[in-house]
């Protein structure tokens, strides 16, 4: 979606560069070159003005289309830009943004909608009914249990089952961390780019103050520097 947007914010760009062109030429044809002085700086300084918005408008789509919690103040910016309009190359009155592409920028957390997320979230109960069904040995029993749980959160606000702390073991709390830190950071997945780890470790900080996530734990993942260990190995060797 992205890459749809900015290719129309491009022609956008283009669209006002000839704009200001045509009426360059119009005031030049009207009052000649040093009649026009003033008519010109203004057209140049109306230019400037509506680059430096669509500008601002990129930047608001590019920070909106970040999986995050969108401040209602983004969602405002957002409709302020679906509003405005220009006309395409064919005479066509096109929208800044599509109503489609504004529905899912404004998603208030993350960038999935109800229904795609419901079907991202399954991937949890499925992988817990496989590992069920694995004969384990005594010691690793409850691995499908720890499974099950590490995309809960301590105040509940995880799923599947939305279940609280005192329902989540320390081998589910420590898994949780885990995977979060490499879902962040992560370099081989084709849908986003890595983030920094001091970023990553950040938002691990963040969660563990917000009550999702095990304090304790995450001050060990991050003192410890455990997760020095994976970034540092090659696993191309595999």
């Amino acid at each position: 979606m992205e890459s749809q947007v900015k290719a129309r914010f491009t022609l956008i760009k283009k669209t006002l560069e000839a704009d200001a062109a045509h009426a360059r030429a119009t005031i030049i044809t009207e009052k000649g070159a040093q009649g026009a002085a003033a008519d010109l700086a203004a057209i140049d300084a109306k230019l400037a003005e509506n680059y430096a918005t669509l500008q601002q408008y990129w930047a608001a789509v590019q920070e909106a289309n970040i999986p995050k919690v969108l401040p209602e103040e983004a969602a405002s910016v957002l409709d302020e830009i679906a509003r405005n309009t220009f006309k395409d190359p064919e005479g066509a009155e096109q929208a800044y943004i599509t109503p489609h592409e504004l529905h899912f920028l404004q998603i208030r957390k993350g960038s999935l909608d109800e229904n795609e997320r419901r079907q991202i979230e399954s991937h949890v109960v499925h992988s817990y009914d496989f590992l069920l069904n694995i004969p384990w040995t005594e010691e690793l029993s409850r691995i499908a249990e720890i499974v099950r749980g590490h995309h809960e959160k301590l105040n509940g606000t995880g799923y599947p089952d939305g279940v609280t702390a005192e329902h989540l073991s320390l081998e589910t709390r420590i898994m949780t961390v885990c995977d979060i830190f490499d879902a962040l950071t992560a370099s081989d997945r084709p849908y986003k780019k890595a983030m920094p780890v001091e970023k990553a470790l950040q938002i691990l900080e963040w969660e563990a103050r917000d009550g999702m996530l095990d304090k304790d734990v995450v001050e060990l993942f991050i003192k410890s520097k455990a997760y020095r260990r994976v970034l540092e190995r090659d696993w191309r060797d595999f």
